[in-house]
Parts: structure tokens; sequence; C-alpha cells
């Protein structure tokens, strides 16, 4: 059937075949897809379009668009996804591949970054003696032990503007202090051994 003017349905619609729309869609109420989604190709990105909705074009949502299951962007375009608003997400975000953000980010909830995994920062993109290096400093925990790398040109500062300490995690022994304007304070086993005057 052909529609060449406007449609009213107060029941409901089926269609066992497609439904083309060359113009404009407008829907006051509830839209409900219930077809089954192409598990295969959905994990692999890859096939035909065969969900319950697909849309080749753009997608303009001027309200909520709310997913109770999974959402995948198969493209390679470093615009894929483009959000000009915020963006509030309830549960998980799992990222795999890299990603760019051009503004700040606040983690309100925290970071947590697992075993093996650095935050770096800087622009350094090396490779030394068959080791990758990303970043100029490198925050990372190999499992182990926690370690803070340096690997640009310049210096590593600890500033403070009040005390610098070095002591155990629990800060109940105090290792180096360094106290702005005055002393810099060396303890052994907690206790002080050794602090510079001003002679």
């Amino acid at each position: 059937s052909q529609f060449d003017g406007p449609v009213t349905f107060n029941g409901p619609v089926r269609f066992n075949n497609k439904l083309v729309i060359t113009d404009e869609f407008n829907v006051f109420g509830k839209v409900k897809f219930t077809a089954q989604d192409d598990v295969d190709n959905f994990t692999a990105c890859q096939g035909p379009l065969s969900g319950a909705l697909a849309i080749t074009g753009g997608v303009s949502i001027g309200k909520k668009l709310q997913v109770r299951d999974q959402v995948k962007i198969c493209s390679t375009n470093t615009e894929a996804l483009s959000v000009n608003g915020g963006v509030g997400i309830g549960g998980v975000l799992a990222v795999t591949g890299d990603s760019t953000f051009t503004g700040i980010i606040g983690a309100n909830g925290g970071l947590h970054v697992p075993d093996g995994k650095s935050i770096t920062l800087g622009d350094l993109d090396t490779t030394i003696d068959g080791v990758y290096y990303k970043g100029d400093l490198e925050l990372i925990h190999d499992g182990t032990n926690s370690i803070i790398r340096d690997m640009g040109a310049g210096d590593l500062y600890l500033q403070s503007g009040g005390r610098v300490i070095i002591g155990n995690w629990t800060n109940l022994q105090q290792g180096l202090v360094y106290n702005e304007g005055a002393d810099v304070a060396l303890y052994h086993a907690g206790e002080q051994r050794l602090e510079t005057t001003s002679d």
C-alpha cells in the first residue's frame, strides 16, 4: 500500500514486510520493536544490520533514549558517537579501544586502574630495550610494586604548599619530612635522626 497523505491508525498496526519512510515519521506515543537481534553479527561487528531497528542514516533524539540491553558502535570514524551535552551512566561503561576526551573528566566515584595497567601523562611514544613506553610520566601497579616513572627530558618534582612526607602507607612511620620554608627531617623506624638547620 502507498499513502500519499496523512494517515491515522487508531489501533494496532502490523507490518509483515518492510516499512519504508521517505519523509518525517512522527510518533506521539510509544513504539516497540520486538524482533530478535542477530547475536553473531552484533558481537563481531560484521554482516548486515538485522536488529529490531536498523538505521543506516542519522538519528536525532530530542529527549531521553532508554536502552535495556547493549549498544555497540562498530564505526571506525573518530566521531562515530558525538555528544554535545552531558551523558549520565547509571551502570558500567566498558571501553575496549582508545578514547579521546578533549574536556575535563570528573570521576565522582573514584577511578580504578587494574594491575599491570598504567595512567600516563605526556606525549612520549617510544620503545627502549624492547619495552614500549607511552607518556612522559607513568603511574602503574604491576601486581606487587607501585611505580611512579618519569621518562621525560625534564625533572620530577614533588611540590607542596605545606609539607612533603615520605612514609609508610598508614603514615604512622615517616621516613622523610620536608617542611616548607623550614627544616628537612630524616627518620629511622619512626624516630627522627637528622634535621637540617639554617646554619
